[in-house]
């Protein structure tokens, strides 16, 4: 998973939630219990975007800029090869996913050792009533407990008056009646998943302190007088100081919001706000989110970002930690001669997510490389005193592709080597007739800016589909092109190659030539 798969799941959560806040200003005169199943909707939705993603089809929006293109032709020739096996050998990690469970577990700590905390209080507690503990080690009245709620009490409720303990109790209830700790527990989930969105931290905030509101709102409803419990807030908030609630528990601490709090009470909103009227922005708001999953940008008819690389990433990622789909590419590297190369670095670079595998050839010149999700891939091998080579794979579930690979001496063209493919030899007018998606490739900044230019032939093999499944760098001025012509062509698409009107394997020869403008 790569920077723009972390980056597109922000861009598209800050779509979401903008749009949530939105609509709660649009609710800004409702109740607060109606604000706070809203801030609940806006949750779910930001939990359900991830399985949008990989459920909706995309939805390409095209983005037209000028950029460099690079000049193509495409002509045709035959391929052979043979198969060999390999060893295993060790991948490497992908440190953006490994930085993003640190910050799951980070964020998610205070939760646990909160829990484990109040669950230490709670055992130490004396029983008052009902449901109702006693308990010297908290300054303030608590909730806790997701599967049996507890109202926990300070030891100085003992000495507290009729009015204040029936304040204190309706409100406590109220939270427990509205499974207010279920709802923060759920959204405490969420907000740790998605730690690195900002607006997801103010959303959970504004949750809890939309629950105290809406509390608030239930205990005047007893036959409280507004006056009265607004006293009691105050005393309350006089007696918390400066302590801090646990968040896995909900107490009544008014300080955050001491002063719309104690206005809500004395100056209750009257406004109605018809239940048509919150299904509607419910209703938005999920479409809002199948939006935001769906849309994909595009760039001269290629995908650039997005929904189609963020789909792939995610299935594969399912597909792959499921043990649904761990392909194998392995091979033999040598050199002209045909004498084995070892110590060359292998890496295997998955084209959407740019998560790699790495490994070098043994004394054999035999690599292998497993565990690998379904997807494409950009085979890459260096070694000192030897020319790259390049290779694209297009791997499927429990696929197992095993090649030869010659790697030339520095300075001389790629010789043809295997790939596995199998094909049938078609004329060049044939095989750029059935062409029928190109992708031009983009001039890479580095090579313009070192006045590098030339050509790149690539053998490509081509499926009944039209798809090319197996891409090869024969030759090529240097390793920027080579990747960015493997990133185009891998994108073609054709119509099917029929022989006897049937569809056919076929192996064609790709030719892209850079060339700098004078």
């Amino acid at each position: 998973m790569n920077a723009y798969f972390w980056l597109e799941l922000l861009l598209r959560s800050t779509v979401l939630l903008a749009c949530g806040e939105l609509f709660l200003i649009c609710l800004r005169r409702a109740r607060a219990s109606v604000r706070h199943r809203f801030i609940l909707v806006i949750f779910v939705s930001l939990a359900v975007l991830p399985g949008l993603l990989v459920v909706l089809p995309e939805v390409p929006v095209s983005l037209w800029y000028r950029q460099p293109v690079a000049k193509v032709l495409v002509t045709a020739t035959d391929l052979s090869g043979h198969v060999i096996a390999g060893t295993s050998a060790p991948g490497t990690m992908d440190w953006l996913f490994l930085c993003w469970t640190a910050g799951v577990v980070l964020t998610a700590t205070p939760f646990l050792t909160g829990s484990l905390s109040v669950l230490n209080i709670r055992r130490r507690a004396e029983p008052l009533a009902d449901g109702v503990l006693l308990s010297a080690d908290i300054p303030v009245p608590l909730t806790c407990g997701l599967m049996r709620p507890r109202i926990l009490l300070p030891a100085t409720a003992k000495t507290w008056t009729a009015a204040t303990l029936e304040a204190v109790l309706l409100h406590e209830r109220a939270h427990i009646r509205r499974r207010d700790l279920l709802a923060h527990a759920g959204a405490q989930l969420v907000a740790c998943l998605w730690w690195f969105q900002p607006l997801v931290w103010l959303l959970r905030s504004r949750l809890r302190a939309e629950s105290e509101f809406a509390c608030d709102a239930e205990a005047l409803c007893s036959g409280l007088r507004p006056s009265d419990y607004a006293s009691e807030l105050l005393k309350i908030a006089r007696n918390a100081g400066g302590c801090q609630v646990p968040v896995s528990a909900i107490g009544m601490l008014p300080s955050s919001h001491l002063e719309q709090r104690v206005q809500s009470v004395l100056y209750p909103s009257t406004a109605f706000v018809s239940a048509k009227r919150i299904g509607s922005l419910a209703m938005a708001l999920i479409l809002v989110a199948c939006a935001a999953s769906a849309i994909t940008i595009t760039r001269n008819s290629s995908y650039v970002t997005g929904g189609f690389i963020m789909k792939r990433t995610l299935i594969s990622a399912l597909l792959s930690s499921a043990g649904l789909a761990a392909a194998t590419i392995s091979g033999t590297v040598h050199d002209a001669n045909g004498l084995a190369v070892p110590d060359a670095a292998v890496t295997l670079t998955n084209a959407d997510s740019s998560a790699q595998l790495q490994a070098n050839t043994n004394s054999d010149g035999k690599f292998s490389l497993n565990g690998s999700a379904a997807g494409d891939y950009i085979l890459h091998i260096t070694k000192t005193g030897y020319g790259s080579v390049y290779c694209e794979f297009s791997l499927n579930a429990q696929s197992e592709i095993n090649s030869e690979f010659t790697m030339p001496a520095e300075g001389s063209p790629a010789p043809d080597s295997a790939t596995g493919a199998r094909g049938i030899r078609v004329g060049g007018a044939v095989a750029q007739s059935n062409l029928i998606h190109k992708v031009n490739p983009v001039y890479p900044i580095g090579a313009k800016q070192n006045r590098i230019q030339g050509t790149v032939e690539i053998r490509a093999s081509i499926s009944k589909d039209g798809l090319p499944e197996e891409l090869r760098i024969v030759s090529s001025p240097s390793d920027d092109l080579s990747a960015s012509a493997l990133q185009a062509v891998r994108q073609w698409r054709y119509r099917p190659t029929l022989l006897n009107g049937n569809p056919v394997e076929i192996s064609t020869t790709i030719i892209v030539n850079y060339t700098l403008s004078q």
